[in-house]
C-alpha cells in the first residue's frame, strides 16, 4: 500500500475540558499582564454603559463567527456553503463550511478572528486608551483558544491535507495521505479513521443561520431586560 496515494479520513473531536482550561488560563494571563503594563486602565461603572458593554460583547461574539466565514470565502470556499449556528444550551456559536477545503483555507478561517478582533484590537485599545476594547480583545483571544490549537496542529501537517466539517460542531475531519495517528494533541482526539471517499463530503443544503429554540429565547430575554433596564434608568 502506498501511503502517498491512499488518503484516509480522520474524524477528530475537541477535548472540551482541557480546551476550556486553556481559554481560562489565556484570559487570566492576558488580564494580569495588561494590568501590569497599563496600570491606569479603568472601566466605567456606569450601569447604562455596563449594559451596553454586555450587548457589545454579544455582538463581538457574532463578529468572531462572521470573520471565520469571511476567511472561508477569501480562501475560495463557496459563499453559499458557509453557514452559522447558535446553540447557547451547548455553549456554542459556530461557523461551518459545507465543503471540503484545502489547508490554506482552513488556516485563514481559523486565524482571522484571532488576528482582527484579537491582536489588532488589543493593540488599538492600548493606543487609544480604551479599556473596553482591550477587554473585548482579551475575551476574544481567550475564546479563540481552540482556533489557535487547531491552527498550529493543521499548520504542521502535510501541504496537501484537506479539512471538512462533520455533523457535530465540536468535531471535524482531516483528510491526509500521512498517518495522523502519530500526530498527538491533548486537545484533539481521533475518534475514527476510514478510507477517503469524496462523496462523504457532499453536504445537503443548510439554512444560512440556525438558531436553536433555547438560544432564541435566551437572546430575546437578554435584549428585553437590557432595553427595559436602560429605559428605567434613563427615565
Amino acid at each position: 500500500m502506498n501511503k502517498k496515494t491512499d488518503k484516509k479520513e480522520y474524524l477528530y473531536t475537541i477535548n472540551l475540558i482541557p480546551a476550556n482550561i486553556l481559554a481560562i488560563l489565556i484570559m487570566i494571563l492576558l488580564s494580569i499582564s495588561t494590568i501590569v503594563i497599563k496600570k491606569d486602565l479603568v472601566l466605567s461603572d456606569n450601569p447604562v454603559l455596563l449594559i451596553l458593554y454586555f450587548l457589545g460583547l454579544i455582538a463581538w461574539t457574532f463578529l468572531h463567527e462572521l470573520l471565520h466565514g469571511i476567511g472561508y470565502v477569501i480562501g475560495k470556499a463557496k459563499k453559499e456553503n458557509v453557514v452559522y449556528g447558535i446553540y447557547i444550551e451547548k455553549s456554542i456559536c459556530c461557523t461551518l463550511c459545507k465543503q471540503e477545503v484545502p489547508k490554506k483555507t482552513i488556516l485563514l478561517s481559523l486565524s482571522l478572528p484571532f488576528l482582527v478582533i484579537g491582536i489588532v484590537t488589543y493593540v488599538t485599545g492600548f493606543l487609544i486608551n480604551s479599556g473596553y476594547l482591550i477587554l473585548l480583545s482579551i475575551i476574544n483571544i481567550s475564546g479563540a483558544a481552540m482556533d489557535i490549537v487547531m491552527f498550529l496542529y493543521i499548520l504542521k501537517q502535510e501541504k496537501n491535507i484537506t479539512y471538512a466539517e462533520s455533523d457535530n460542531p465540536t468535531a471535524f475531519y482531516l483528510i491526509s495521505t500521512d498517518d495522523l495517528t502519530k500526530s498527538k494533541s491533548m486537545f484533539l482526539k481521533i475518534e475514527s479513521v476510514r478510507d477517503y471517499n469524496p462523496k462523504h463530503f457532499i453536504f445537503d443544503k443548510s439554512k444560512k443561520i440556525t438558531i436553536s429554540k433555547i438560544s432564541k429565547q435566551v437572546l430575546m430575554i437578554i435584549i428585553v431586560i437590557s432595553i427595559l433596564f436602560l429605559i428605567l434608568y434613563i427615565v
